[in-house]
């Protein structure tokens, strides 16, 4: 039917959805199909706003001359891109992506997955769009452990410079690099241990900055949203924390002689 989500607003909170490479690929038509209906046409696809505002900002996203967050962008295109995020600014918006040792950009349809669920977030980060705070879902996505640590930091830098984020996620390496970041935030020996493990102050989280929920699906297949306690290690999560230990009970059990 017709679509009535107009157009995006200005300080908007700034929406990241899951799936993020599969938008890359498919993203230029269904925002040809999206601008048709900002003139009243009907459209066949249907979105949640939010998703509509997403592919809204893919196509209409002008690079700012100077952004506040743009340096956490570079950040994230040298440690875990290992490349370049490139952007032709017109009706709709195209890019492609160049590693460091290729002499020629590519299209997305033959960028890794990886390239793909983060080129929004590079993108968005030195946007002229502003957003008052950023949900993103799922950043872990195929993501290896040790980028999953460096996003996590670049999320905590974001909080440092006063944009909020709301982030989803089923990472326990995610969730636990969050609580590294709040225990070292307020540790008795913080400089030392940034010095040694190479963080910095804006990476690090204080404990009145971070809330955390998880959902709980009753007998009845019902969720239940429940506040985690913050203790001195940081959150505990009890569903992570229990399909770990039954994950390590049978790596125990199978061991030869076990």
């Amino acid at each position: 039917g017709n679509l009535g989500a107009g157009r995006r607003v200005e300080g908007e909170t700034l929406y990241l959805p899951a799936a993020r490479s599969g938008f890359m690929l498919t993203y230029a038509s269904l925002t040809a199909e999206l601008m048709n209906a900002w003139g009243g046409s009907a459209v066949s696809s249907t979105f949640t706003l939010p998703v509509v505002r997403f592919l809204q900002g893919l196509t209409e996203n002008r690079r700012a001359v100077k952004s506040k967050l743009s340096d956490i962008a570079d950040h994230l295109e040298a440690n875990i891109m290992d490349g370049k995020v490139l952007s032709e600014e017109s009706a709709i918006n195209s890019y492609r992506f160049q590693a460091r040792t290729a002499k020629a950009p590519i299209p997305y349809h033959v960028a890794s997955s990886l390239v793909g669920e983060l080129t929004p977030v590079v993108l968005f980060l030195r946007s002229t769009i502003k957003y008052r705070s950023l949900i993103i879902e799922e950043p872990e996505a195929h993501l290896h452990p040790a980028m999953q640590k460096t996003l996590t930091c670049a999320l905590s830098q974001i909080v440092s410079r006063g944009v909020p984020v709301w982030c989803t996620t089923h990472s326990d390496t995610v969730f636990q690099q969050i609580n590294n970041l709040i225990k070292l935030g307020s540790h008795p020996k913080r400089d030392e241990l940034m010095e040694a493990y190479g963080y910095t102050k804006d990476d690090l989280l204080m404990m009145d900055e971070v809330k955390a929920y998880e959902f709980i699906t009753d007998t009845n297949g019902k969720a239940e949203v429940k506040a985690l306690t913050m203790t001195g290690d940081g959150f505990a999560v009890p569903t992570f924390n229990r399909a770990l230990i039954d994950l390590s009970d049978e790596t125990v059990a199978f061991m030869d002689g076990g």
